[in-house]
């Protein structure tokens, strides 16, 4: 087998970066939608001169997501995805501790209720 010259690898390269690309921007309006879709129980939507602006309901910081592709936009919605998978995984938590007390309090006799001050249901 033939060793390829530098201009074949470099075209090559191209080649590559070129696919990765056109794949990037074919995904984008399908991963905004779910990113949208995802956020839409923390964040509140507006469109602004034709940019979505999702403002944080917890700290009402602001992000803007462009929904056309650039490399640029896509990055700034890579971002957002990582922010809306932290707040998801946050609430995931905040849920199983909030089952976990529900059924270990759902153990207690009715004299462990009532040394604890628990109310009575």
């Amino acid at each position: 087998m033939a060793r390829k010259t530098k201009a074949e690898l470099e075209a090559e390269a191209v080649a590559r970066q070129q696919a990765y690309e056109a794949q990037a921007e074919a995904e984008y309006p399908a991963r905004l939608m779910a990113a949208l879709e995802r956020a839409n129980s923390n964040f509140t939507l507006t469109v602004k001169d034709s940019v979505f602006v999702l403002t944080d309901n917890d700290n009402r910081k602001a992000y803007k997501l462009n929904p056309t592709y650039t490399n640029s936009n896509s990055w700034d919605l890579n971002d957002f995805e990582q922010l809306v998978d932290e707040k998801e995984r946050a609430e995931a938590e905040q849920n199983r501790r909030y089952l976990a007390r529900q059924s270990a309090l759902a153990k207690l006799t009715k004299e462990e209720r009532e040394l604890l001050d628990l109310p009575k249901y």
